[in-house]
């Protein structure tokens, strides 16, 4: 069986429970998402639309900070029901991934990272 690079990224811990894989412009490629996500949350149709956008606006907005404080490893917004988090995968593309709100945030970059293969382009793993 062949799954696809967000139902893996999807399967590397149980409280990921959604993923959004961008290209380098926060174009979406390829989305996943498991049925708990699917029964908890409703996501709007602007929001589906506009999804990369405000991906782009976070990075953008944490961006502005690393003089400061270094590179950005990770945007996390922390929600009462959940917590998002978008990783830069070195300049090449962009992973969006909703977590369960205890879930260890530096645990599943850690994973994640390790799962993007060096030097290949986003558009490529999908």
């Amino acid at each position: 069986m062949i799954i696809s690079a967000s139902q893996h990224i999807l399967s590397i811990d149980e409280n990921i429970l959604a993923v959004c894989l961008m290209d380098s412009n926060f174009r979406i490629l390829e989305t996943a998402s498991k049925q708990a996500f699917d029964k908890k949350f409703k996501i709007s149709d602007k929001l589906k639309k506009s999804g990369g956008d405000y991906a782009a606006l976070v990075y953008a907005t944490a961006r502005m900070s690393e003089e400061t404080f270094g590179k950005v490893e990770c945007m996390v917004v922390d929600y009462d029901m959940a917590k998002t988090m978008l990783l830069p995968i070195q300049g090449r593309g962009y992973v969006g991934i909703v977590v369960n709100p205890s879930t260890s945030t530096d645990y599943i970059t850690l994973k994640v990272s390790a799962t993007m293969e060096p030097n290949q382009d986003i558009e490529n793993y999908v």
